[in-house]
């Protein structure tokens, strides 16, 4: 099954959605913890993976991380991100790939 953030709660990456799934690629912007884009408030993304770990899934987690320069609130720079992200892409498919397989 395919699960997508559908906004803000205290599990923002909605982890918990897929405990006990066989495989879960989760893939966030930041750690939780530092680099928050929105909001200053931790978030226990890393708690959250063990918890889903420890219901048998298999996790792949990927902290994408915020691109240098881009500010993700303007529209005006979403081609930018864009370009960023499929660059960044390139380099974890192979390692999804193997992990996914």
């Amino acid at each position: 099954r395919y699960v997508m953030d559908g906004g803000i709660c205290s599990n923002p990456a909605h982890v918990d959605l897929v405990a006990g799934s066989k495989r879960s690629l989760i893939i966030t912007l930041t750690d939780g913890v530092t680099g928050a884009v929105l909001t200053t408030i931790p978030h226990p993304i890393a708690q959250n993976i063990k918890d889903i770990e420890a219901t048998g899934t298999k996790t792949m987690w990927i902290v994408a991380g915020t691109p240098k320069g881009i500010n993700l609130l303007d529209p005006k720079q979403i081609a930018g991100a864009l370009r960023i992200g499929y660059e960044r892409s390139k380099t974890e498919a192979v390692k999804i790939k193997a992990f996914w397989n």
